[in-house]
């Protein structure tokens, strides 16, 4: 999963004419955007079915989330902080 990010990330970052834009070269990778440990991110996935509706991040990030959603919970692995 840590290298399908990266794969999303370095797409986002190709420039080309029939794209409407980029990810600039100095905006940090997406793991680091997000604040993941690439390790951590993977052996979080690892132990868990993941499935649609299915919340990936931080607990702070999670309950921040289900709370903006109004929802009490959500389902999906904590990850620690990178």
């Amino acid at each position: 999963m840590a290298d399908y990010l990266a794969l999303v990330d370095w797409t986002g970052r190709a420039q080309r004419d029939d794209k409407r834009g980029f990810i600039s070269q100095e905006t940090p990778a997406i793991l680091e955007r997000l604040g993941l440990d690439a390790d951590s991110f993977l052996i979080a996935l690892g132990q868990h079915q993941l499935s649609r509706g299915s919340v990936i991040g931080h607990k702070q990030a999670q309950s921040a989330y289900a709370k903006a959603h109004h929802r009490r919970h959500v389902v999906g692995p904590p990850i620690k902080a990178a």
